[in-house]
């Protein structure tokens, strides 16, 4: 694909296509005078765990006309990326616009266990649909939602006062599946609700077709009854297709023969791409008129955006993309990707640089002349690029922490990656403190053929010493990042593989978590825990900590250790501030290499007592470092050598407890 923006203008008869045969959207002719857009309707569709390569947007193996029609009628994004690897994180980032893992996100348990409150003093700014509702569109949300932490399994009323439902972030309709998964047969319970702004309730429904007609019919509606009003309308049309169980119209047996899996799949994917046109189809039809689209001011200003929130669950449907869902190789995370506004964006437009979900807040906002940048947004509005030519970030990056066995490696797996250019870096970290890294050149052309074929990501150059140097720049974009990730960690949520919360890595030691919901480790040996995905500076780390007998525990701060692949990938260095039982004396140490060095002592009003909970905190300010215990200052100590950064973790010599982890900036 052209790293650069090419424009075909006045291309025509590239229409939407739908099962009948009829037309629907053509491309646009090139935008003058009469043809400058005023707000446009926005109308958002997400698929869900579909494939780069599932589609015909790219040649891919599945027939959608009518998804490969909107490309052709706009711009097609060679190299859109999804905000995360799994279902509700990446929809935490698109309704957000912000990184997923800033807010909880970093994987679909801990974003559906421990969901942040969009809506609360912490929440970070007003959702998409909260930016359109407040400048006058009318809104609608359809299919599915996995924001509110809600089960499939969950009634009528307990999904009432869930947090993050969508009326509450600026949809004045709903109809869809509140939870992550659905099945989708009419004999099936399917769990679907809608929201009825009178009784001021979701109430339960039972479609009685195939379920992803139904959100085509709801969303085709809601288009042909506000497409020409006065106000302009913004559509989220979330499918859960082709998501498992795999259940096509006709073949709703579960589970399906392996035999039977593939076609099943493809014939979900047709279906999606059937529901495009027919959406399509009501917004053409709205002003009385089949195919004037020319004339048309409800095709030519409404702007249309297909993606998916994520890579395949099979692997056969990621092409000659590595990797699926659950990892952050290109085949998890990159997604077809187009956009059609015929009033601004000239049809056959092709787009190569590297495009997010993020952006797409942004992009509508911009669109609506509506507030949105509030210097803490990484996404950016798309139309401008698109026009220019100009890239729309220097650099991306994921955090998620694995939580499923099919991402091929232990659930827990922290798993960082960055693509900066034509590079791109991964970093694993598993449970045990395991390091794996990766390293590929998506600009190389390995089979010789004239075109790079890097971004296959089958070509390892993580050892090679000609990309040491661009290793090291692409850990520091990373790191850089990471440092606007805070951690906030309750210990709710655990993994009863690893005694756990996703994340975070045990260097021996018992850990499990209490009946109390604090972390505990059992231990008669010197242990510690990190959370090596993150990276912080300039910081304030701090923590509960109780220790039950005789020893020390300890809050470990800018942590790091040595190469991957090596024993000294499970050395720790950094620093470690340590309370002793029996003792009124706090420790500060310097680790180099597993080995601590007392640096600086400090003195409590009285001695450690076993059972009772301190609150450790240690604060980092360039090559100073403060110590506090239950908020009095207890130690300054400044390093002439420092640590710059690293993760946070804890230590003990002895059972102890811990609880509330916290860093910040």
């Amino acid at each position: 694909m052209s790293r650069h923006t090419t424009a075909t203008i006045g291309v025509l008869g590239l229409g939407l296509v739908t099962a009948s045969g009829h037309l629907g959207i053509a491309a646009a002719e090139t935008v003058t005078g009469a043809g400058v857009a005023t707000r446009p309707n926005v109308i958002m569709i997400l698929t869900d765990d579909l494939g780069f390569a599932d589609t015909s947007l790219y040649g891919g193996s599945v027939d959608t006309p009518n998804i490969a029609a909107l490309a052709r009628a706009g711009v097609s994004f060679s190299d859109g990326y999804a905000a995360a690897p799994v279902c509700a994180p990446s929809r935490l980032g698109l309704m957000t616009g912000r990184d997923p893992a800033r807010w909880g996100g970093d994987s679909n348990v801990s974003a559906r266990q421990l969901p942040v409150d969009l809506t609360g003093d912490r929440a970070p700014g007003p959702t998409m649909g909260k930016v359109l509702q407040t400048s006058g569109y009318s809104t609608m949300a359809v299919g599915k939602w996995d924001l509110s932490g809600i089960t499939r399994f969950m009634g009528e009323d307990e999904v009432q006062d869930k947090p993050n439902l969508p009326h509450t972030l600026g949809f004045d309709r709903f109809y869809g599946i509140l939870a992550g998964l659905a099945q989708y047969c009419p004999e099936n319970d399917n769990a679907t609700f809608e929201w009825d702004a009178a009784a001021g309730r979701y109430l339960s429904q039972d479609p009685d077709q195939y379920l992803t007609d139904e959100f085509s019919a709801q969303g085709a509606d809601f288009v042909s009854e506000h497409a020409g009003r006065d106000d302009p309308f913004f559509l989220y049309l979330s499918y859960n297709a082709p998501h498992v169980p795999l259940q096509t119209r006709s073949e709703c047996s579960l589970p399906p023969p392996i035999q039977d899996e593939r076609d099943r799949y493809e014939e979900m994917v047709r279906i999606v791409d059937e529901g495009v046109g027919r959406v399509m189809n009501s917004l053409d039809a709205a002003d009385g008129v089949i195919g004037n689209h020319s004339t048309d001011p409800n095709v030519r200003n409404t702007m249309v955006v297909f993606t998916s929130d994520n890579g395949p669950e099979h692997e056969w449907e990621t092409g000659e993309l590595t990797g699926r869902k659950y990892t952050t190789f290109e085949g998890g995370v990159r997604v077809p990707f187009a956009m059609t506004w015929p009033a601004r964006i000239p049809a056959g437009t092709q787009y190569g640089e590297m495009v997010s979900a993020l952006d797409l807040l942004p992009t509508f906002a911009t669109a609506a002349g509506a507030p949105w940048d509030d210097g803490d947004r990484q996404g950016v509005d798309l139309v401008s690029r698109v026009l220019t030519g100009q890239p729309a970030h220097d650099s991306l990056q994921w955090r998620y922490y694995g939580d499923n066995v099919k991402g091929g490696v232990p659930i827990g797996t922290a798993r960082l990656a960055v693509r900066s250019g034509q590079v791109k870096y991964l970093r694993d970290v598993t449970p045990t403190g395991d390091v794996s890294e990766h390293l590929f050149d998506f600009g190389r052309d390995y089979d010789g053929d004239g075109a790079p074929d890097g971004h296959t990501e089958r070509h390892d150059e993580v050892d090679n010493p000609q990309y040491a140097q661009r290793r090291q720049r692409l850990i520091h974009t990373l790191q850089d990042w990471t440092t606007q990730l805070s951690l906030d960690e309750p210990f709710e949520v655990f993994r009863s593989a690893t005694g756990l919360p996703d994340g975070y890595a045990a260097y021996g030691g018992m850990w499990s978590q209490t009946d109390d919901a604090r972390l505990r480790v059992t231990t008669d040996a010197p242990v510690h825990m990190t959370a090596p995905a993150t990276f912080f500076r300039d910081s304030s780390s701090e923590a509960d900590v109780e220790l039950s007998g005789a020893g020390a525990a300890a809050l470990v701060t800018h942590a790091g250790t040595g190469p991957a692949g090596t024993t000294a990938q499970l050395r720790l260095n950094g620093y470690r501030t340590e309370l002793v039982t029996g003792s009124d004396v706090v420790r500060l140490s310097r680790l180099e290499d597993g080995v601590p060095t007392v640096v600086a002592r400090g003195t409590l009003s009285a001695a450690v007592h076993a059972g009772t909970t301190y609150r450790l905190r240690t604060i980092h300010a360039g090559s100073r470092i403060e110590v506090y215990v239950d908020g009095a200052k207890v130690l300054s100590w400044r390093d002439n050598q420092p640590h710059e950064g690293g993760s946070v973790g804890l230590h003990a010599s002895a059972t102890a407890t811990f609880d509330n982890l916290r860093v910040g900036n």
